[in-house]
């Protein structure tokens, strides 16, 4: 997992803004973090399924959620709300579950959304949990705060079927117990 968030720095930190002398590791980070990220724009413009690479506050999360992953299903433009289908393997089976995702925005110092805002519970009173957009290139990575259990946590989703096919498998080598070497 670490070894995704690293692969996407070093590759943030290669890449030179157009026009603009900023060509250093800690320039272009710095730059793309300046932008306030745009939830909406997100949601409306991913397609792909984002797979949760990183978690920072609790290190038993993949294990607890095997190849958690994520898609959106559907987008209502007018209320600017999606459906997202949530799924992670248990053994040998997939869990899916589907969750109504709305916007809200942190405070009035952003100038756009910037939070996913999410039910928790699937049934009984409302548990409200908001996800704020920390970074996005809205196409690969989404990189989320939020607070849980009394701190914030981290959370670094990255798009890619190649991420899904290497966390599949890893499961099904755990569950029938093959020997990784055959």
């Amino acid at each position: 997992m670490a070894h995704s968030f690293l692969c996407v720095v070093i590759a943030m930190a290669f890449h030179c803004i157009e026009g603009q002398l900023v060509c250093t590791p800690s320039d272009v980070i710095a730059h793309k973090l300046e932008d306030a990220p745009d939830a909406w724009k997100l949601m409306e413009e991913s397609h792909e399924s984002f797979h949760l690479v990183y978690h920072s506050r609790n290190h038993t999360f993949p294990r607890a959620f095997p190849c958690l992953h994520t898609k959106r299903t559907d987008l209502v433009r007018t209320r600017r709300q999606a459906t997202y289908q949530y799924a992670y393997t248990d053994g040998n089976r997939v869990i899916t579950h589907e969750k109504l995702v709305n916007l809200d925005k942190k405070d009035k110092a952003y100038p756009r959304d910037n939070e996913f805002s999410i039910n928790l519970n699937s049934e009984g009173e409302e548990k409200l949990q908001d996800f704020q957009l920390i970074y996005t290139d809205y196409s690969h990575c989404a990189l989320f705060w939020s607070w849980n259990l009394g701190a914030y946590a981290t959370d670094l989703w990255y798009s890619t079927t190649a991420a899904y096919a290497f966390c599949l498998a890893e499961s099904l080598r755990r569950s029938f117990k093959v020997d990784a070497r055959v």
